[in-house]
């Protein structure tokens, strides 16, 4: 972040060759969905994950802080913002696998922890049960997946012509 207070504009891509939907969030952030497959769509603000599908493309405008702890009046280090992205093999069963990445956004003053990897159980990476349905008042998700994997793959399946 060069300007915070300042909104950023981010293209997230499904590039991901699994058949398994991925979560995106950012810590501490909530965000704006502005565009889907590079079509402007009527903006869906205030959203806490994003879910999307292998070849799904959303733009998201991020809205960064004015005020933020950069570390400097305590002369403390403070780490930047995770990027959090999951996928599941299979929603209904988070004990099937996982995986797991991150990215940073970073303010001004904030630390960046290049020794940070994300463990093989992705701890930190926690859904809410709520939160595949959509209905977690304390949280806005778009385009949440279905509870069921058969749900989520029988919803690209098309009958026989």
């Amino acid at each position: 972040v060069k300007q915070p207070g300042k909104s950023y504009r981010f293209r997230v891509i499904g590039a991901i060759s699994q058949n398994f939907p991925l979560r995106v969030s950012i810590d501490d952030h909530k965000f704006t969905a502005i565009a889907m497959d590079s079509l402007n769509i009527e903006p869906v603000p205030d959203l806490t994950y994003l879910w999307l599908a292998a070849g799904e493309r959303y733009d998201i405008e991020v809205q960064t802080k004015k005020r933020y702890n950069s570390g400097r009046l305590r002369n403390i280090n403070i780490p930047a913002h995770k990027i959090r992205v999951i996928g599941y093999t299979d929603p209904s069963d988070k004990s099937a696998g996982a995986l797991c990445t991150i990215a940073w956004l970073k303010y001004p003053g904030q630390s960046i922890n290049h020794t940070y990897v994300t463990d093989t159980k992705c701890t930190g990476f926690d859904i809410p049960s709520s939160d595949c349905s959509g209905t977690n008042i304390t949280t806005r998700t778009l385009n949440p997946v279905p509870n069921s994997i058969t749900a989520w793959t029988n919803r690209i399946q098309y009958p026989d012509w």
